[in-house]
């Protein structure tokens, strides 16, 4: 069975005048996992340093590129799932990586796109994910953030969470790894990126069960009723007997997601159509592996 590695750089808005950056550092997630997975590692540390690799960056809104607490401190949250064992692990207001990194390099960790986004006070809702499956069929998800600009101080949000940030399970005819972005808080609520998962199981048809979730689970969820604009974007990675496809889903104005296996690899930006609204519209985009 081929291996794969698929990761997004969040849901949001990525300007066009930095495209090509969002593009690039994503593929060069996905060929930092995919290494990892041609020489026999687990599908767990090939998501793992994918996902490591986009914390790294200061394009996205994880790890080292992180919004800043209040009292402008870095804090993120983080989580992996096994689908093989459903076994799953997350942190949630962590500083340490920082100031790890902060020593180990000898340069301020609060890079200068977030400092001046304090200053500013312009939010960015994106969160990156990885999603993976290596030659056994095995799949995994990760989710990393830093959170909402100006959060206060031990906010913990839905990278962190079981259900919300990622998801990732196996039958014996079908595999799914999710992982989410967006406004932290609506996609607690909804606990997206399981309810996405319940409909693709439930479904033979992937790319319009992620639709209908996108609507049903979370658009039109009697738990988001108070909020006017509700955003969110999904990676999901589908397997059944018969093939394997990478799919996109967001109603935010972009998303990057590049994905990579032995023989193929894509990054691209999607966008929302002209004349179409973040919030209501959906774009789902499928590519079979």
């Amino acid at each position: 069975m081929e291996c794969v590695i698929a990761v997004h750089s969040g849901a949001g808005y990525q300007k066009v005048s930095k495209e090509a950056c969002y593009k690039k550092i994503c593929m060069k997630a996905c060929k930092k996992g995919l290494e990892i997975l041609k020489n026999n590692g687990s599908v767990l540390e090939a998501v793992t340093v994918a996902t490591m690799v986009l914390e790294d960056s200061p394009l996205t809104n994880a790890g080292y590129g992180s919004n800043l607490t209040w009292n402008g401190s870095v804090e993120c949250d983080a989580s992996i799932m096994n689908g093989s064992s459903m076994h799953y692990g997350g942190v949630g207001a962590v500083s340490e990586r920082a100031k790890k990194d902060f020593v180990r390099n000898k340069y301020n960790v609060i890079n200068q796109n977030s400092s001046n986004s304090h200053q500013i006070g312009k939010s960015r809702l994106d969160t990156i994910g990885c999603v993976g499956m290596d030659k056994f069929g095995n799949v995994a998800a990760s989710s990393s953030s830093g959170g909402i600009l100006l959060k206060q101080d031990g906010r913990v949000g839905q990278a962190a969470l079981l259900g919300s940030g990622c998801w990732a399970q196996m039958s014996d005819d079908v595999a799914i790894a999710v992982t989410t972005s967006g406004c932290g808080e609506h996609l607690i609520k909804t606990n997206l990126a399981r309810e996405i998962s319940r409909q693709v199981f439930n479904s033979s048809c992937p790319t319009i069960a992620i639709n209908k979730s996108f609507n049903e689970d979370f658009i039109q969820s009697p738990l988001l009723r108070d909020y006017e604009e509700k955003l969110a974007g999904a990676l999901i990675l589908y397997k059944n007997k018969d093939y394997c496809e990478i799919i996109s889903a967001h109603n935010t104005k972009s998303m990057c997601i590049a994905y990579a296996t032995e023989y193929n690899k894509k990054s691209y930006l999607s966008r929302l159509l002209p004349n179409t609204s973040s919030g209501t519209s959906i774009m789902v985009q499928g590519y079979p592996i």
